[in-house]
């Protein structure tokens, strides 16, 4: 599948942590991304996918369930400007027919994809180099984009207060593996893939004050872009218009200064089309629903 930039209905999956006893409420908060130069975090993420294909008046489903760590690692801090290797690790993939058994799928991810991001203090990325990777996906740069500074959320300017929002265009990834890809040549259907965003919503829940650390609760609720993505000729297919919808619930946390915790869910709609545009004649769709997990770990 293209741009896992995280995959998307709005009633997302969502993951808390607990909070302790006796932790204390805070009034505001300016949300800051400042680790220092050195600074290391992993991330393990899982993700469950159910994937449909119709073509005319078959239909096939595949479940898939993959997990994948990430770490980010700082290179250097220049008037603000944090260097980040991040790398992505290799996957573990299996797939299953809808109701039948579980198959490993092999030889996913077998090398890292790694890059560097240069990225500021609010979360915006400004530049991204690939420096290596082995991917069937078109566009691992653009995987790597979305996880680059966590979420790449765009944190606002001012302190925040609970029940505070603001909007952020989200880049969702949507090339992680969903179990279809060498049955139905999904990745084939597009010759390149291009930044998938999010338009989204972000609503300050809770803070909360841990000893030395401080907990952010945020929700984000989003829709994504329309976009027409760019066809593959030897697969017959002239356009790919996508469409789809992300919610999900994420844990910033001011000591690790990273998100520590948090689910995401994306339902999305690939469509294809041949011929011209005013006599267009629909091909496959690709119906997804992604649901991704993740949290910190040491």
């Amino acid at each position: 599948m293209h741009r896992e930039t995280l995959t998307v209905v709005v009633a997302a999956g969502c993951l808390w942590l607990a909070t302790t006893l006796g932790a204390e409420a805070q009034q505001s908060i300016r949300l800051r991304y400042q680790p220092g130069a050195g600074s290391v975090v992993h991330t393990l993420w899982r993700y469950e996918a159910t994937s449909t294909v119709r073509d005319g008046g078959d239909a096939l489903t595949i479940e898939a369930a993959g997990l994948r760590s990430l770490t980010h690692r700082v290179l250097e801090v220049t008037d603000g400007v944090r260097l980040v290797e991040v790398t992505r690790d290799s996957v573990r993939l299996r797939r299953r027919p809808r109701g039948g058994m579980w198959t490993q799928v092999p030889d996913v991810g077998l090398a890292p994809d790694i890059a560097v991001v240069a990225v500021d203090d609010r979360l915006r990325v400004q530049r991204l180099e690939l420096r290596s990777a082995q991917s069937a996906s078109a566009s691992p740069a653009g995987t790597l984009r979305a996880f680059a500074a966590g979420l790449e959320l765009a944190f606002p300017e001012e302190p925040q207060t609970p029940g505070a929002t603001w909007t952020a265009d989200l880049v969702v990834p949507l090339n992680e593996p969903i179990g279809l890809e060498q049955e139905l040549g999904v990745a084939t259907w597009v010759e390149q893939a291009v930044d998938i965003v999010a338009r989204s919503t972000l609503t300050l829940d809770s803070i909360v004050v841990r000893g030395t650390d401080t907990l952010v609760y945020l929700e984000a609720r989003g829709s994504l872009l329309p976009t027409t993505l760019a066809s593959a000729p030897e697969a017959g297919v002239e356009r790919a218009r996508l469409s789809g919808a992300l919610g999900g619930r994420l844990i910033w946390s001011t000591g690790w200064q990273t998100f520590v915790s948090g689910a995401l869910r994306v339902q999305m709609r690939m469509a294809t089309f041949a011929g011209l545009p005013q006599d267009e004649v629909a091909g496959r769709t690709l119906e997804t629903d992604i649901t991704t997990r993740f949290q910190v770990r040491r």
